[in-house]
């Protein structure tokens, strides 16, 4: 008798182990990753809004505030357990929050720096210049976003969520 109810331990736990996250349980960390996503997508949209009003201490707190951000999102996602014995997907949601990072250090901080020129010093090599940065940290954010959402759509499907 003690054997058969061990038995029927062993099956139960095995049973109980071997199912995998549910669909809800997914939902609920992919939401977490996509909201902090979201939080330094808002920061940099403010900054891209405050390059239309050219108001310099606009600018450098917008700045700022999306770098900020991107930290805090670092640390929120780093944070976070692993998935399933997985890490992937949290994984790319790191890269490309680093990838936001380095276009915002690079691209963007430059940017800033060419919209604070004067308007009397202000050429049209630096408006060139802006275009060409403008352009290269889109199609940089492009490459960053598809290659997430490529990962972000397989731990969908492995799991049955539906991604809107």
């Amino acid at each position: 008798m003690k054997r058969i109810l061990g038995l029927l331990s062993l099956s139960l736990v095995l049973i109980l182990s071997s199912c995998g996250p549910t669909a809800e349980e997914a939902a609920e960390y992919n939401d977490k990753i996509i909201a902090e996503q979201s939080a330094i997508v808002v920061k940099i949209d403010k900054l891209d809004e405050s390059f239309q009003y050219y108001i310099p201490a606009d600018m450098d707190a917008a700045y700022n505030e999306a770098i900020n951000q991107i930290s805090k999102s670092v640390e929120a996602v780093t944070a976070l357990d692993k998935f399933d014995g997985k890490t992937d997907f949290k994984d790319e949601a790191l890269v490309l929050f680093s990838s936001y990072k380095t276009i915002l250090e690079s691209e963007y901080k430059e940017m800033v720096r060419i919209y604070k020129i004067p308007d009397e010093q202000f050429t049209e090599d630096n408006y060139a210049q802006w275009d060409k940065l403008d352009e290269a940290s889109k199609r940089k954010l492009d490459e960053a976003l598809t290659k997430f959402s490529a990962v972000q759509e397989e731990f969908a499907k492995k799991y049955n969520l539906t991604l809107y």
